[in-house]
């Protein structure tokens, strides 16, 4: 009685190909705002960072642009708007 051989088979494993990192410069607006564009996040990241009486409650995001006078006035741009628990409006640049 003759036995078959089987045939060697080698089974190879994929190998996983490593995650690729991301990184996001938080200096930049277009960083920060990506990291912290959530409103809780932002919250709960000003409310650690400033001491402020009453804490931030609310706030808004925008790009508001407040020129001067004339073309030698300063000008100020302002990212965000808060609300205090005290019911102050202050603003945050960022």
């Amino acid at each position: 009685m003759a036995v078959k051989a089987k045939k060697a088979t080698t089974t190879r494993k994929k190998r996983k190909k490593p995650a690729l990192s991301v990184f996001i410069n938080l200096l930049t607006d277009f960083g920060f705002k990506r990291v912290f564009g959530i409103k809780e996040v932002m919250l709960n990241f000003l409310n650690t960072v400033l001491d402020i009486p009453g804490g931030i409650t609310d706030l808004t995001y925008g790009n508001v642009e407040i020129l001067g006078l004339t073309k030698d006035d300063r000008k100020a741009l302002y990212d965000l708007i808060c609300i205090t628990g005290n019911g102050e409006r202050i603003i945050v640049e960022i």
